[in-house]
């Protein structure tokens, strides 16, 4: 099985959970009673990681039967405005960004100028990526004017803080183009100390020091014996991280969709190597700011409200502390850390059952 999942930067611990956790509920309480003075001392070090659901939608994969993001539809920031949030998250206590993407980022050029403030600034981003633009130079050149070998190199020398999880769903390269929903062409593979792997992987592992490069693996019925048998030791014989996760629908699976979803007994199986290890979302909501295009939100697949939204009448970054600190969130909070488990799929359990509410409020418990 794996042993290298979450990169360093991004683990965080039991203690350092539990701390923010009474942190932000004391925080929270400070609002609550009306003493924001009190509360905006505690600002600093209130926060591990902002979370940047970025973009519109852009991707040139497809993944038929997997993909649920829509781009952020309510609002794209501009460049400016996401490295004031970024500089307000850090003045918080962010010591991370963390891009999983709203479509493939790195088609998009603000992405890499705001890698460019963020190397300046030495903070780590984690971004997911297919990694396409490493390995075709028509996308690369056509996005920053540089062939593929020129950007990875300025990947290794100047975005020495960037870490990459890079789509790896199955060994085999007509299976693994036909589970992206492109043509083998568009989705080459080579072969690394006799294991298949795509050739943004076998690029980047000739540049880029390894402790920073990663291999997302989305499990499914479709691709579970690959995952075990090939696609795991190569994991590990290569040295890499491996960010392995169930297949998660997040509210949006059709019937298709849920055929392919893990059995108990192979999930079980799995347990202990996906990255979750069954408790990264336990704390979630005192750990980390999530940004879903223009608004704050308490979890990643939970829909962003209107009133969260960021930015005021002119344009300009609101007090993301005021924000992250308001009722909606404070009461997400509370529920989160009281019943444990993932607030995302409580929230869409809620909702099965009240399909037409368009803000869903979980349940309050004094």
């Amino acid at each position: 099985m794996v042993t290298r999942r979450l990169f360093p930067i991004m683990e965080t611990s039991q203690e350092e959970k539990e701390k923010l956790s009474k942190l932000n509920r004391t925080i929270d309480n400070l609002f609550e009673e009306g003493d924001t003075d009190e509360a905006e001392k505690l600002r600093v070090g209130s926060i591990k990681k902002t979370t940047l659901l970025y973009g519109p939608w852009l991707c040139n994969f497809r993944c038929p039967n997997y993909c649920y993001t829509k781009g952020t539809s309510d609002g794209v920031l501009t460049t400016s405005q996401v490295k004031e949030v970024i500089e307000q998250t850090k003045s918080m206590g962010a010591q991370l960004t963390y891009w999983p993407g709203e479509g493939e980022l790195t088609l998009l050029k603000t992405f890499w100028d705001i890698m460019d403030h963020q190397s300046q600034q030495k903070l780590p981003a984690v971004l997911f990526t297919n990694g396409t633009i490493f390995h075709d130079d028509k996308v690369s050149k056509g996005v920053l004017d540089v062939d593929s070998d020129k950007l990875i190199e300025r990947v290794s020398k100047q975005h020495p803080d960037l870490h990459l999880y890079l789509k790896y769903w199955s060994s085999n390269p007509e299976k693994a183009a036909e589970m992206v929903g492109v043509d083998t062409k568009d989705y080459p593979y080579e072969k690394v100390n006799g294991n298949h792997v795509p050739r943004t992987l076998a690029k980047l592992l000739e540049k880029v020091d390894r402790k920073r490069l990663g291999v997302e693996v989305m499990v499914s019925k479709e691709n579970y014996d690959d995952v075990i048998k090939n696609i795991l030791p190569t994991i590990e014989e290569l040295k890499l991280y491996g960010y392995i996760e169930p297949v998660i629908f997040s509210g949006n699976a059709r019937s298709k969709q849920i055929d392919l979803s893990l059995s108990p007994e192979q999930h079980q199986y799995l347990a202990d190597t996906f990255a979750s290890g069954g408790s990264y979302c336990e704390k979630r909501q005192s750990t980390e700011l999530i940004l879903k295009g223009s608004r704050l939100t308490p979890g990643i697949a939970i829909p962003p409200r209107e009133e969260d939204c960021v930015l005021d009448e002119k344009g300009d970054v609101k007090d993301l502390y005021a924000i992250f600190h308001n009722d909606h969130f404070r009461r997400m909070r509370k529920f989160s850390e009281e019943n444990g488990g993932c607030l995302c799929r409580k929230y869409w359990d809620v909702k099965k059952d009240e399909p037409n509410l368009v803000n869903i409020n979980l349940p309050h418990r004094d």
